[in-house]
Parts: C-alpha cells; sequence; structure tokens
C-alpha cells in the first residue's frame, strides 16, 4: 500500500520544500505582467526565462522520475531554445527559425516520448535510486 501511495505523489525536488519552480514562475508572472504595462521588453523577457526555468524544472523532474510524461512541454522548451539561439547568434532569418524549431520539437517529442518509463512499470517508487549494474 505504501509503494503505491508513493507512486501517486511527485517527485520532490532535491530543495524541498522550498518551492522554487513554483516562485520563479509566479515571480516570473509578475514580471511579465509589470513590464508589459510598463513597456519593457527586457523585463517580459526576463520574465519569460524565469517562467521557462521553473517550468522546465518541475516537468523533467516529473517525466525523469516517470511520474507524468511531459514530452511536450519539454521537447517545445529545447525547440525555442534552439530556435531562439539560431535567430540571436546565427543571424537566420524567422521563417528559417520557425522550420529549425519545428524539426527540433519534433525529434525531441520522439526521443523525449520513447524514454518515458512509468513509475508503476519501472517496479520503484520514484524517489527510489536506479539499481546498480553491477
Amino acid at each position: 500500500m505504501e509503494r503505491a501511495r508513493a507512486l501517486l505523489n511527485p517527485p520532490k525536488a532535491p530543495w524541498h520544500p522550498l518551492p522554487l519552480a513554483e516562485a520563479a514562475i509566479v515571480i516570473g508572472m509578475v514580471a511579465m505582467l509589470v513590464s508589459v504595462a510598463l513597456k519593457n521588453a527586457v523585463g517580459a523577457s526576463a520574465g519569460f526565462t524565469l517562467i521557462i526555468l521553473g517550468t522546465g524544472e518541475f516537468s523533467w523532474r516529473e517525466h525523469r522520475h516517470g511520474y507524468r510524461s511531459h514530452a511536450s512541454i519539454l521537447g517545445g522548451i529545447i525547440a525555442l531554445i534552439v530556435g531562439i539561439v539560431a535567430w540571436r547568434l546565427l543571424g537566420v532569418t524567422r521563417s528559417v527559425c520557425i522550420g529549425i524549431a519545428v524539426v527540433v520539437f519534433l525529434m525531441a517529442l520522439g526521443m523525449l516520448d520513447r524514454t518515458y518509463v512509468p513509475a508503476r512499470q519501472r517496479g520503484s517508487a520514484p524517489d527510489a535510486e536506479p539499481p546498480s549494474g553491477d
């Protein structure tokens, strides 16, 4: 019964009980709203970055531990990062950036979806260490 209950709970962050990911999302949302109202592009970008970091952290943690598949969210974050890098650092056009991001999203989605294994199929609780191969 205890094992089944552990599988229903999301995995805890290494800094538990501090809700850092949730705080980053809320602070990012407030920063974006205030920055948009003040027409401050840098603040809006910083807020958006905080939202992406918080969302990415808890999505990766839940996906990696088999609690819930977040392949599409993680694939979207990877595609967004690659698209922004292509646009800002390589100087390619917007259409090419979108095309690159779509291809990266589909590749990341496929890889993340194939590697996801639900915790109940692993035979261990989400916080348990994986068995060693020795």
